[in-house]
């Protein structure tokens, strides 16, 4: 398809939004889901679209998986090891 001056198709839209594969590129998506919720239960979408989100977030999993709270252990860990303010033995308290 030709291309504008500006790098657009003359549709309007930028062009290689997809890969050969057909896969989407552009933007957030570009992780498979692997888990949809089935049902919104009423729920309102902007609800149902975070419970997706949380349900396909490999941080998400990780954390599961390795006995955190949470995905921001691992930004606390990630901060920790820039500016040391973790100290073994001492109080520490960390709310988020």
């Amino acid at each position: 398809m030709a291309k504008t001056p500006t790098g657009k198709t003359p549709t309007g839209g930028a062009s290689g939004g997809k890969t050969p594969t057909g896969k989407n590129t552009s933007g957030r998506g570009q992780r498979d889901l692997k888990v949809k919720v089935k049902s919104a239960r009423g729920r309102k979408l902007s609800s149902t679209r975070w419970l997706q989100r949380q349900l396909n977030d490999p941080y998400v999993k990780r954390a599961n998986a390795e006995g955190y709270r949470g995905r921001a252990a691992y930004k606390i860990m990630e901060l920790d090891d820039k500016y040391r303010f973790l100290v073994p033995g001492a109080l520490s308290l960390i709310h988020i």
